[in-house]
């Protein structure tokens, strides 16, 4: 009996040290930045979208200055661009809504100054391509905006198209339920 009894807390205390060893300790893998409509936006996301040269240009970042804020702010933006208009088609005027989106860009990012712009798009490095690639929701974006207001408005007046563009923005994010969390 003695002997089961210390042959059952050895064994005990084998098992103890076993367990031990998986105890689960909480680490923190990735943090939440935002929640748009239900959707997590995650700190990590943020850091992969500020690593791509094309956003650096359109988003007016440096190594300098590069901030989380306006990284996300350019997300939530694209997101809710993207479900509005994501199975639209390529425009067909490309020169015309490309340019409409960099005005965009230029008006919402830097401060409405055109020549910051050309010079950091100058010394980045970035093909057309990939400028396009990632312009290419917000040209259709203002495809979209022309062709809903070509009855109703001049759409061949790029302020007119540019103010209708800026007020849909304006108002998907004011319909969107944004949380951001610090």
């Amino acid at each position: 009996m003695k002997k089961m009894i210390v042959s059952l807390f050895l064994g005990g205390l084998a098992a103890g040290f076993f367990f031990s060893g998986l105890i689960v300790r909480a680490e923190v893998i990735d943090k939440i930045a935002a929640i748009l409509n239900d959707e997590v936006i995650l700190l990590s996301e943020l850091h992969e979208v500020m690593e791509n040269p094309a956003v650096n240009v359109l988003v007016h970042l440096d190594s300098a200055n590069s901030k989380i804020q306006d990284v996300l702010q350019y997300v939530i933006e694209r997101q809710l661009l993207a479900r509005e208009i994501q199975y639209l088609a390529t425009p067909k005027d490309l020169e015309t809504v490309k340019s409409l989106a960099i005005q965009y860009i230029v008006n919402t990012y830097y401060q409405q100054q055109r020549q910051p712009f050309d010079q950091q798009l100058a010394t980045s490095g970035i093909s057309e391509a990939q400028l396009n690639d990632e312009l290419l929701l917000y040209m259709k974006g203002v495809d979209y905006i022309r062709r809903k207001y070509r009855f109703n408005a001049n759409i061949d007046d790029q302020d007119v198209v540019m103010n209708l563009f800026q007020q849909w923005v304006k108002e998907l994010k004011t319909k969107a339920q944004v949380q951001i969390l610090e």
